[in-house]
């Protein structure tokens, strides 16, 4: 029916505590809660208690203090609205509690003495069920409650999950297809940028169309003056080159005589030779006119 909770040590202590409390009624409750009141007072006998229940008084005072602490929550006052609340909880949960997890899950807005109070009440009430451990008490929703559905409803709400969720999959996946068209179409330029675009380039077809009829049209777009003067200047830059060629190599093998190979030392110089560099003189000739070597 439901499986029992085990009870730790500090949960011991706690409960053999309160059963002190309980003995010393509400005078212990009030000096445990102002401690200022109690310093100001005349030093009194004080009785000898075991060290272990002095310490247990103490934990439990630190739970108190920091179960107040419950920052915008606001301490539940009153009987009827704890009783509520309790019985909401236990509903909602629908598992084994002792007085004290309910103390811990309502956040310090539930004092102790109140919610064993209200526990106690609801569970002779018969709103409740109750198991006493001996140790402690365990409380839960009454599971006769509780409305089961029939076996063909269930199976009818499971389809209806399965159902439910191959529709889910199925709006995930067009949901990331769809994010992943968008995501490249934002990557994509502009229609502002697109009219410009074209009209670049349509200026530029235009002025290229305009060349292609002007070279087809046979207009003289240099006289021969002007292709005399690059000529001239062609030849010049080719003898300078075979001119200057032929001294380097003068050199090369004047240094390198009859001991040492050209290649070597141009390598160990750092010379770049026209073969390496994919360039002859015959390569360059004019195709137009053939110059003088």
């Amino acid at each position: 029916f439901f499986s029992p909770m085990t009870t730790s040590s500090k949960e011991e202590e706690v409960i053999n505590s309160e059963d002190e409390d309980e003995f010393n009624g509400e005078l212990e409750e009030d000096s445990t809660e102002d401690d200022s009141d109690e310093d100001a007072k005349p030093p009194a006998k004080k009785a000898v208690t075991p060290a272990k229940k002095t310490a247990s008084k103490k934990e439990d005072t630190d739970k108190d203090k920091k179960a107040g602490k419950t920052g915008n929550k606001q301490v539940i006052k009153g009987v009827e609205n704890a009783e509520k609340w309790i019985y909401e909880f236990l509903e909602t949960k629908n598992r084994p509690f002792s007085y004290i997890n309910i103390v811990d899950s309502s956040g310090g807005q539930l004092k102790k003495t109140i919610v064993e109070r209200v526990l106690e009440s609801l569970h002779n009430a018969g709103r409740i069920a109750c198991k006493d451990l001996k140790k402690q008490k365990i409380y839960m929703a009454r599971q006769d409650s509780f409305v089961v559905p029939d076996t063909s409803k269930v199976a009818s709400m499971e389809a209806e999950i399965k159902a439910l969720a191959a529709e889910a999959a199925a709006l995930a996946s067009q949901n990331k297809s769809l994010s992943q068209e968008l995501q490249h179409l934002n990557n994509q330029i502009s229609n502002a940028e697109l009219v410009t675009d074209i009209e670049h380039r349509a200026k530029e077809v235009a002025a290229l169309e305009a060349r292609v009829q002007e070279l087809e049209g046979g207009t003289t777009l240099i006289d021969e003056a002007q292709i005399a003067r690059i000529t001239a200047l062609y030849d010049s830059t080719r003898a300078a080159w075979r001119k200057r060629k032929r001294m380097a190599m003068d050199m090369v093998n004047a240094i390198c005589g009859d001991n040492r190979r050209p290649k070597e030392l141009m390598e160990e110089i750092g010379i770049e030779t026209d073969e390496e560099m994919q360039v002859t003189l015959e390569g360059t000739e004019l195709a137009t006119k053939k110059t003088k070597r």
